[in-house]
């Protein structure tokens, strides 16, 4: 469940559209997505990502940890695309200070540093998804495309 009680899946709109000339309504899925990211040339990319992913988007950014918390608190975001190193503390307090308060964010963590002790601690704190930077960031859009469909 997130911020409002709804899952991801369970957070719909509605929109008209025209088949054969009549309005027909489509049944749509809203995500609502924050980026933790201290890299303003990564989170513009990150963001042109999300820009293709019909029904997400981008609800507020943060670059440090508490800052993040903080707003990630106020968002109500669905999920959260999360860097471990950032300007100040890491992704990791930014998990640690989620793991109450907002208990069910969807958090998928987007690092520089995939070593497999970093994806225990991530697992260990909730996180959904752990991709590599460098190798999997169509992964990442394609898993936050899936959890939109």
């Amino acid at each position: 469940m997130y911020g409002d009680g709804h899952s991801i899946r369970q957070r719909h709109c509605f929109r008209n559209i025209l088949t054969d000339g009549k309005p027909r309504t489509r049944h749509t899925l809203e995500v609502k997505i924050f980026l933790v990211e201290d890299s303003p040339l990564l989170r513009s990319r990150l963001e042109a990502m999300l820009r293709a992913i019909p029904g997400a988007s981008v609800v507020g950014h943060a670059t440090g940890a508490q800052q993040a918390v903080r707003a990630i608190l106020e968002a109500k975001p669905d999920a959260v695309v999360l860097d471990l190193h950032l300007d100040q503390g890491n992704g990791f307090d930014v998990m640690k200070g989620l793991r109450s308060a907002a208990a069910g964010v969807a958090v998928y963590v987007l690092t520089n540093f995939p070593s497999e002790p970093h994806r225990r601690k991530a697992a260990s704190l909730g996180a959904r998804g752990f991709f590599d930077k460098s190798g999997e960031f169509e992964k990442l859009g394609a898993t936050l495309a899936a959890a939109a469909a």
